[in-house]
Order: C-alpha cells, then sequence, then structure tokens
C-alpha cells in the first residue's frame, strides 16, 4: 500500500491560532535540516534501487561522500554475497510496498565503502510522487545494541550457573557431607566392640578415610562457591569480541556440539588457540570475512578459523604465534593444520582428541591402582581361605 505525501505542519503567527502550511511552503534549508538532523541515516530511492538523496548519517554509517553515492543502486551498501538476494527482495517489495521493517527475523549487515561489515535495522517507508515510486530508507548502525544484549545473556548465563553451584554446594555439605559423617560414627562406635585386630585396622582405616574424604569435599564446595562463573562459551564469546574491535566486523562463528562439554585441561589451550589465530587473521590477512567452526563430537574436538584474505605466503615468514599453536597442539596430543594460497585466505585446522595424554596417564595410574587393590584382596583372601583349612586339619 503506497502514500502520496500532502504533509502538513503547524505554524503559529503571534495571535493567529495554529493553521496547518504545506510542507512545501517551508523554507527549503528547515525541510533539509529535518532530514539531516536525524539521529539514524536515511535515503531516498527510485522504483529502481538508484540512490536519490542520502543525510550526513548515511555518510558517516558507511563512509562515504553523498557526491559518490547518488545515482548508485542501494546494494552498493550491502555485502557483494548479499546484493543478487537484495534485489530479487526489491523486486518483490515494489510489487506490495508498504510501510514495513525490513529483513523480518533475518540479520541485516551492512558494508562500508572500506570493505568492513557492521549489524543494521532497516525500516521502509514507500511513497508516491509524480514521478513515480520512491522509498525512503532509515538505517541504524545497532552493533552496540547487539553488544548489550549478548553482555545480558552472559549475565544471565553466568547467574544460573551460580545459582546452580550453590545449590550443588549446599547439596553436598547438608546431604552427603552428614551421611559420610553419620557413617564414620556409626563405624567408630562399633571399633570398641571388635576382637579380631586385622578387622579393628581395617574399620578404623576406612574411618579415617571418610574423614579424608569429607575433608576434600569441603574443598571442593570452597572451590564451587569460589570459582568464576565463565563457562567456555563466554570464554570464546569474549576473544569473539576482542577480536572484532582489531578486525573492524564480527567474525562469525558456528559451533556443532556441547561446547561446555570440553575438559577444563583443553579449555586452557583451546581459548588461546582461537585468540592466537583471530590476532593472526588482524594483523596480518586483510581479510573481510573470518568464519570460526568448533566442532566436538565423542572422540575430538576441532577448531577451524577461515578467513578470505591475502594468505599466508604473501605475508612473509613464519612467525612465532604458528609455531606457539603447533607445541600446544603437541601438548595435548593433537595436529595443526594451515591451508593457504596467496589472495584467496587462509584456513586453520587445530584438533585435539577429547581424552589428551595426560587425561591417559591419570586414567592408567587408576586401572593400575585398582589392579594393585585387587592383587592385594585376592592375596588377603587365599591366606584367609588357608587358615581355617589347616585349623580344621
Amino acid at each position: 500500500m503506497t502514500r502520496t505525501i500532502d504533509v502538513r505542519v503547524a505554524v503559529r503567527a503571534r495571535s493567529d491560532p495554529p493553521q496547518l502550511q504545506p510542507l512545501a511552503d517551508l523554507d527549503e534549508a528547515v525541510t533539509w535540516a529535518m532530514v539531516e538532523s536525524s539521529p539514524d541515516g536515511m535515503l531516498l530511492a527510485n522504483e529502481h534501487g538508484v540512490l536519490m538523496l542520502v543525510n550526513e548519517q548515511i555518510e558517516t554509517l558507511f563512509g562515504y561522500d553523498r557526491g559518490e553515492l547518488l545515482g548508485l543502486a542501494v546494494e552498493t551498501l550491502l555485502p557483494e554475497r548479499h546484493r543478487n538476494l537484495h534485489t530479487a527482495h526489491r523486486t518483490r517489495y515494489r510489487a506490495a510496498a508498504s510501510p514495513r521493517s525490513m529483513g523480518g527475523d533475518l540479520a541485516l549487515i551492512g558494508r562500508r565503502q572500506d570493505g568492513t561489515e557492521f549489524p543494521v535495522e532497516v525500516s521502509l517507508s514507500p511513497i508516491t510522487t509524480t514521478q513515480g515510486l520512491r522509498v525512503v530508507a532509515t538505517v541504524r548502525d545497532i552493533t552496540e545494541r547487539l553488544a548489550t544484549e549478548a553482555g545480558l545473556r552472559r549475565n544471565e548465563s553466568r547467574l544460573r550457573v551460580l545459582q546452580d553451584r550453590e545449590r550443588l554446594a549446599r547439596d553436598m555439605h547438608d546431604i552427603v557431607i552428614q551421611r559420610l559423617f553419620a557413617a564414620g560414627m556409626g563405624l567408630q562406635a562399633v571399633v570398641g566392640s571388635i576382637t579380631d585386630a586385622h578387622v579393628e585396622q581395617r574399620v578404623s582405616d576406612t574411618v579415617d578415610e571418610l574423614d579424608r574424604t569429607i575433608a576434600d569435599l569441603r574443598v571442593a564446595i570452597f572451590e564451587l562457591t569460589n570459582a568464576s562463573a565463565s563457562t567456555v562459551a563466554e570464554q570464546i564469546d569474549e576473544v569473539i569480541e576482542h577480536a572484532a574491535v582489531h578486525l573492524t566486523f564480527a567474525p562469525s562463528i558456528v559451533i556443532d556440539g556441547d561446547v561446555d562439554s570440553i575438559p577444563a585441561e583443553l579449555c586452557e589451550h583451546l581459548v588461546p588457540v582461537l585468540t592466537e589465530a583471530l590476532s593472526n587473521v588482524a594483523r596480518h590477512a586483510c581479510a573481510a570475512t573470518v568464519t570460526i567452526a568448533l566442532r566436538i563430537d565423542s572422540e575430538n574436538i576441532s577448531l577451524t578459523v577461515t578467513d578470505d584474505g591475502v594468505g599466508i605466503r604473501s605475508t612473509g615468514a613464519r612467525g612465532n604465534g604458528l609455531d606457539n599453536l603447533a607445541a600446544r597442539a603437541h601438548q595435548v596430543g593433537g595436529t595443526i593444520r594451515i591451508d593457504s594460497l596467496p589472495d584467496t585466505g587462509t584456513t586453520l585446522t587445530w584438533t585435539t582428541p577429547r581424552r589428551t595424554t595426560r587425561s591417559r596417564r591419570i586414567r592408567d595410574e587408576i586401572s593400575e591402582a585398582a589392579g594393585d587393590r585387587g592383587d592385594n584382596h585376592s592375596q588377603h583372601r587365599e591366606h584367609r581361605d588357608r587358615e581355617p583349612r589347616q585349623a580344621i586339619g
């Protein structure tokens, strides 16, 4: 539904009541000042999507002088990958134009003259003139708003983690520790009535072990209530937000799997690896886009960082950053692979098994200890079984 402009404004004389006056009768400078003073970018395009007018805020947002924009297609302000699709959408909009927000639930991206991108919110308003259909678009940079919303989500997630930890700590203290304490007291009460010295020693050892377990639980409760509530996902978000400042655009990320299931010892390497990889792109790649893919399955964890920059061969010799990434991969029994060609970008893939060398060593030590206890228990049982036979014989 289109509409024909017939805007009138109220003009008050010294003593006369308000009267409506056509906008065309206003001073042209006042009319233009209304557009120029808008805190949002405003542009006017004809039915073919050609820019006819832009205000100062459009120049600020996109880094163009208005003289460079007038006469160009509105798709100039979009990333190249979105331009063909936008042209099709614009054609459909022209057939049934109406005032509305652009994109619906889609994330809209603007592209500055220097190639950097930023998230935008766009409202469309069609008008009919004697020269045909015109569309007024209002453009707002929502970078700060999205950052604020992301911060609120992180705070909500952090609050949930703290609440879960508090509940777990309370249950451990009020239920688990009390039950262990009661079990220890019960065993301690019967020690004096045991006549077999060997059995008495085993019961006393068990009581001591329960005391040590209670002490360990108290330490765990203290750590739960005092540890940082930052999750793995939050740490990754913080790395990406920091990198976006230096890249001048936000990298995109795709996560396949439960990121918070990544073992702590691997997080100690994964987060610095992502930080170093994005830092290398910011310093050397001259990239316009960066894509991060993190895949977590039952066997492996794989981090891939892909950019569309100039490639490693065009940036000079290999630096310490890549050596550090390789060293971290080696420490956890993983691998690093770098695919790069001049002017086509770089793909870095850092892969590690979920069970690292350290975790396998701990598991083996536990298995060996369990085996030793099993052997000792078998030997003790054989000795105990021999004693009654000798007495009977």
